[in-house]
């Protein structure tokens, strides 16, 4: 009768501190819902993301975005693209002035929503003389696809830091990223 009531003891106290972790687990993952706002200004994000790196090949890009969630899981947006290079690897240095725009989704998985699904197509132009023949400057217009994963971390109510890893379908020669794309930057819930 004791190792009864000593089995049922452990399985219960058991069963109870599983219960409580999974509770506990659950309440540190917010939902989707959290930035899915059912009034139509509360569905907008706003934010981007912010690169520099000082060198040998300077570089500063300034990528805001904008963005919508018109179903649950799913987010939609725009961006723009502002990059400044510099590269004194070249006599006299090269430098460049690229501007873009963007327009992307993301799917968050419903079970776990910090991970999603990053779709994305970008345009890009520079006016560069590096590809000419005769040295003289050119536009240079590139069509990117980029498709990758991403991982977001909440830093406080509706906003949150994320990061990255994408692969650009469109390697070419004018090209300035190469693969693996990875960027990182933060949202803002209204």
């Amino acid at each position: 009768m004791k190792k009864t009531i000593f089995f049922f003891f452990v399985f219960f106290t058991t069963l109870l501190a599983v219960h409580s972790g999974i509770a506990i687990a659950q309440e540190s993952e917010p939902s989707i819902r959290d930035d899915y706002d059912v009034t139509f200004k509360g569905r907008f994000f706003y934010g981007g993301g912010l690169g520099m790196q000082f060198g040998t090949v300077t570089m500063v890009d300034v990528a805001p975005q904008f963005g919508y969630y018109p179903l649950e899981n799913i987010a939609i947006g725009m961006g723009l693209t502002y990059q400044y290079i510099s590269d004194r690897r070249y006599e006299p240095p090269e430098s460049l002035h690229v501007l873009g725009t963007s327009i992307f989704t993301n799917l968050h998985l419903p079970f776990y929503n910090s991970i999603f699904a990053h779709g994305e197509y970008e345009f890009i132009a520079y006016n560069t003389d590096v590809f000419s023949l005769d040295n003289k400057r050119k536009w240079i217009c590139v069509h990117n696809v980029l498709a990758g994963i991403g991982y977001r971390q909440r830093i406080f109510n509706r906003s949150s830091i994320f990061l990255m890893v994408l692969w650009n379908f469109n390697e070419t020669q004018y090209n300035l990223y190469s693969n693996p794309v990875i960027r990182m930057g933060v949202n803002f819930g209204f």
